[in-house]
């Protein structure tokens, strides 16, 4: 919605939203998740909470303030796609923050128009150190590096409040636990997508 507003300059940030579905199904079979509504969620074998969770999920949750709700994959292909269609929006991917930040970063500032701007330039160790403070280790005080699987004591800390939802911040992750099926459902959703995306270059994956 923001980026329809010509008056606006909006940075997005997205992912493939294969991955994204796949952090939402960790997030599901999480310690955390074991009570109550869930649990019916919980004793579905790994396909089914994958298929569950592709179809979205809604859930208040009564004992805490907040809810839980997990959009379709196609709600999350389709607002990606309408991002990055967006005159006015700077669509940033996680991958590329991921493998390639400096030059990322560079070609938001240039779109932002910091770039020409020679009174207090960004040079590439200033720029490293803002990008570190967006690493796992940084974000959690050094508990967790990048990659890192190791979340169950991790995740015990009240110091960090999102701790749960830090995990492994990798792409490509969701071939770990997608099956045929899966793949299969999921290319009849967003294969179209994905390619607009620029994640593949057919439905052959």
């Amino acid at each position: 919605m923001l980026g329809s507003l010509d008056c606006l300059r909006v940075v997005y940030l997205y992912r493939d939203p294969r991955d994204v579905l796949n952090s939402h199904y960790h997030r599901m079979i999480s310690d955390s998740m074991k009570y109550g509504p869930f649990m019916d969620f919980q004793a579905m074998d790994p396909e089914d909470q994958l298929l569950t969770c592709l179809n979205g999920m809604e859930h208040v949750a009564s004992h805490r303030d907040g809810f839980n709700y997990i959009a379709t994959i196609r709600e999350t292909a389709d607002d990606f796609v309408m991002a990055i269609q967006n005159e006015n929006t700077f669509a940033i991917g996680f991958e590329g923050i991921r493998f390639a930040p400096r030059e990322t970063y560079r070609r938001l500032l240039d779109w932002l128009g910091f770039g020409d701007i020679s009174v207090i330039p960004m040079l590439d160790a200033d720029l490293d150190e803002v990008i570190h403070l967006g690493s796992f280790e940084a974000q959690t005080g050094g508990q967790r590096l990048d990659g890192d699987t190791k979340e169950e004591d991790f995740n015990q800390s009240s110091k960090y409040f999102f701790a749960s939802n830090i995990r492994k911040g990798e792409a490509g992750g969701w071939r770990e636990n997608y099956t045929p099926k899966v793949k299969e459902y999921v290319k009849e959703q967003i294969g179209e997508a994905l390619i607009t995306l620029g994640y593949e270059k057919d439905l052959n994956w």
